[in-house]
Formats: structure tokens, C-alpha cells, sequence
């Protein structure tokens, strides 16, 4: 299905784009602690390094990836969707990495790192609003897709493709009408997949017409704010790069 295909592009390019630094990162790490050790350089000054220099590999490869991988399934064709999700992604792909780099800062060897990495990715898949629909979360569960950098890929690619301006008004009988009895021609551009209108059950043998948009809204919970999504994943990249700071700072001077 179309969320499918996005959810797949959450979980398994995320994944490996937290881990495919582990390596690297470890195997350098007893380099870092000599220098560190002569005082060549302060920690932020390699982890900033370390930051940057992802950045350009990230976004060559991951632009790269995102369109083949949108031409091939042929999403939303306006140029509108296009860049708001490659600008999503790339942001979901950078704060992957840097996930990647906490673990490789923190943790003793690969196979935990790959480990811990399986456990944060499995949170964020949890509570994207995927699996389990955010309106169907258990209240006391709810505060935790504030925590999920899937989610914000998500509903912002989501939101994305399938948004549409225009309301199907609830009326069973007759032609659907939207906006208050409008004709949906007149006020919504029918060649927007979000705009396309089917029928589902609303009692016995009722049926009222919706759009796919209103669908997505009502069933899963998401809305349409890509700004906030955008705004949200770099938060989580500068979270990441903050406790990558902290935690080699700390390990530097457990090892005096």
C-alpha cells in the first residue's frame, strides 16, 4: 500500500543509516582518546568534524536514493511534495546517523551498538503512528510519539503526498458535495490522490463519502504541518550531536 511504501522507507533506511558508522566510529575510537589524551584537540572540535563531515555524504546519497525511489513508485508528482519530502528525509537520515554516532561514543563494541540500535529503531517504528494508529495509543503512552523521529517523517511525508485543501461533506444520498455543498470540482483539484473520494460504512447499509485525506486525518491521527516535522527532526540531529559531546567528554575523563 502507499503508507506501506513510506513505512518502509522510516524503517529500513533509518536503520541502516544508524549503523553504517558504527564501524568506523569504534574502530577510531582509541585514536581519539590518545589525541584527546595529549590535548591535540577539545571534544566538540571532533565531534563537530564528525558531524560535518556526514553531511555531505548524507545528502548526495540520500537525494539520490529518494529519487530513484520516488520515480519508481511514482508518487505525488508536484514539485511541492517532491522537495518537502526529500527535506524530510534527508533531515529523518541525518539524525539516523547521529544516533549511530552516540552508540559507537558510548557503547563498548559493534555487536551492542547494533543491538541498542535494533531497540531505538524498534521505539520509533512503535510510535510513528504506523502500526499502531495515534488516536489508538494507550493514553499513558501517547507523550511517547512526541519522542519518535519516525513519526515526524511520517505524517510529514504523509501529509505531503495525500493532503488535500477541500472537506467531503458527510451526506449519504446524492452526488458528494464538498465545502458546505460546493461541487468538488469546483473547489478541489480532483487530480490530487488526497482528494479522491470513496465511500465507507457508517452503519447498516449507510455509506458516506470521504476523501483520502479526511481518511488519513481520522484514522491515523496525522495532520498537516510539515514546517513542525522538518523543525522537529533537526532538533533531534542537534540532541544527538549535544549528547555525543557530553558522553565523549564524559568517557575522556573516566579514563584519566
Amino acid at each position: 500500500s502507499f503508507l506501506g511504501i513510506i513505512f518502509i522507507i522510516s524503517l529500513f533506511f533509518g536503520y541502516i543509516n544508524s549503523i553504517v558508522s558504527v564501524q568506523a566510529l569504534i574502530n577510531e575510537r582509541n585514536v581519539f582518546y590518545r589525541e584527546r589524551h595529549t590535548k591535540m584537540y577539545p571534544v566538540i572540535s571532533y565531534v563537530l568534524g564528525a558531524t560535518m563531515s556526514e553531511i555531505p555524504y548524507v545528502l548526495l546519497s540520500s537525494s539520490l536514493l529518494y529519487t530513484i525511489f520516488y520515480l519508481l513508485v511514482g508518487l505525488n508528482k508536484s514539485l511541492y511534495a517532491y522537495f518537502s519530502g526529500l527535506i524530510l528525509y534527508n533531515l529523518f537520515i541525518l539524525q539516523a546517523t547521529y544516533v549511530g554516532h552516540v552508540l559507537a561514543s558510548s557503547l563498548s563494541s559493534v555487536p551492542l551498538a547494533l543491538l541498542v540500535s535494533t531497540f531505538v529503531t524498534a521505539f520509533g517504528v512503535l510510535f510513528c503512528g504506523f502500526m499502531i494508529a495515534i488516536k489508538q495509543i494507550p493514553v499513558y503512552f501517547e507523550f511517547l510519539v512526541n519522542f519518535s523521529p519516525n513519526y515526524y517523517l511520517f505524517n510529514g511525508f504523509v501529509s505531503t503526498q495525500l493532503f488535500c485543501e477541500c472537506k467531503v461533506d458527510p451526506n449519504p444520498v446524492g452526488e458528494p458535495t464538498c465545502d458546505g455543498l460546493q461541487a468538488c470540482a469546483d473547489v478541489c483539484d480532483m487530480d490530487d490522490p488526497g482528494c479522491a473520494i470513496f465511500f465507507v460504512p457508517a452503519g447498516e447499509g449507510i455509506t458516506i463519502p470521504i476523501n483520502v485525506w479526511q481518511f488519513i486525518e481520522e484514522a491515523f491521527g496525522f495532520d498537516h504541518r510539515p514546517e513542525k516535522m522538518m523543525l522537529a527532526l533537526m532538533l533531534f540531529s542537534v540532541f544527538f550531536v549535544i549528547l555525543n559531546v557530553l558522553m565523549l567528554t564524559f568517557l575522556v575523563k573516566a579514563k584519566r
